[in-house]
């Protein structure tokens, strides 16, 4: 079907804007920086905050979660979750929502550029197609946030020794569907 034809079309329009979104990240490199890590140092600091009322334990997890909510109301979002050694039984909530705003602007029109191309192939096409297909379409651009995650690991992992949070000597970082499968992106000691 649709999702079939649209494969090659994703890998390519992907591949030219992995270059794009290299090349933007090169000139605003400082500000897509800036960005993720003020995400991250609010989610920290309101750890350490609820740490300090007793009411979370030291963090083991730090868990990046893509939201598939995200598509449908606000664009790309990333949701960030600290959990003590309960993990999801962690009764003190403590996360923050985060959009990379680097990738919106290619992922509107990638998708704008793939569905313009199926159309020409297929008369009509329904929502939940076009739902479908940014749904796989987006897969690849998760990939490319736990690359450039990967790479910034040592800068997010000094802003959160420098925050004051308590943590536990095993701590693991996950990457992942928000209530999904994960992926250890690093664990300390490994």
């Amino acid at each position: 079907g649709r999702l079939e034809a649209a494969q090659p079309l994703m890998e390519e329009k992907f591949i030219s804007s992995c270059h794009q979104a290299g090349a933007m990240f090169k000139k605003d490199r400082d500000h897509v920086v800036k960005n993720m890590q003020i995400a991250f140092r609010d989610l920290f600091e309101l750890g350490a905050a609820l740490q300090k009322k007793e009411a979370k334990g030291a963090v083991k997890y730090i868990v990046i979660s893509w939201l598939h909510s995200g598509l449908l109301i606000e664009g790309l979002t990333l949701r960030l979750d600290l959990y003590d050694q309960d993990f999801y039984c962690d009764e003190a909530e403590t996360s923050v929502v985060w959009q990379p705003e680097f990738l919106l602007a290619s992922h509107e029109k990638d998708m704008a550029d793939i569905v313009t191309a199926l159309k020409k192939q297929f008369i009509r096409m329904q929502h939940y197609e076009i739902d479908e297909i940014e749904r796989e379409y987006v897969k690849y651009e998760w990939a490319l946030l736990q690359k450039l995650l990967g790479d910034r690991l040592l800068d997010l992992l000094e802003l959160m020794e420098n925050s004051g949070l308590e943590q536990t000597d095993d701590i693991v970082i996950l990457y992942g569907g928000y209530m999904d499968t994960a992926e250890i992106l690093w664990q300390k000691g490994a």
